[in-house]
């Protein structure tokens, strides 16, 4: 783990041709309000509705694996991705774009920078990623980084606090 997390720490700032990936910081404050309250976002990722700034404070605390997505064109946050699990060679990567972003490639170009850096940087063998069933463009996304879909699975959603069905993808190191 100490490994990972001198590397993570040396990758703080990621670069794309049309993004930044970048720590969260205060000034995120209003993005994040926007991305909060998107009903569309919303129906697949829990994020805070209230008090943003211990939210992103809490992140700042301990920000390394997360990143805002920003981009260049606009200097605006437009969603963030993260490394999770990170253990036994292997990491779980959760990822969202706001709606208005929708479309642009933001959320495959980010995910490719962020397995190039998992393969890389962090010498992972496997990276995961899972989406909800219904959320259908998300694994069109996890298919155009090449990840391969393994199968479905339920499990307990902590947003509509049901279970329900949701794909996993995973990409091993070629």
């Amino acid at each position: 783990m100490k490994e990972y997390i001198r590397i993570l720490a040396e990758n703080t700032y990621l670069e794309t041709k049309k993004l930044y990936l970048r720590p969260i910081k205060m000034e995120d404050e209003l993005d994040l309000f926007e991305m909060t309250s998107s009903p569309l976002i919303n129906q697949y990722v829990l994020l805070p509705q209230k008090d943003l700034k211990e939210y992103i404070a809490k992140i700042m605390y301990q920000p390394l694996g997360i990143y805002a997505i920003e981009e260049k064109l606009s200097k605006k946050m437009v969603g963030m991705i993260e490394f999770h699990n990170l253990k036994n060679k292997q990491a779980e990567v959760i990822y969202f774009i706001h709606q208005s972003f929708w479309g642009k490639g933001y959320a495959s170009e980010s995910l490719e920078k962020i397995i190039e850096v998992g393969f890389q940087e962090l010498r992972l063998k496997k990276i995961i990623a899972e989406h909800d069933r219904e959320n259908v463009a998300s694994g069109k996304v996890m298919e155009k980084v090449g990840m391969v879909k393994i199968g479905m699975f339920r499990k307990y959603d902590q947003l509509t606090k049901t279970i329900r069905p949701f794909v996993r993808y995973e990409i091993e190191k070629r």
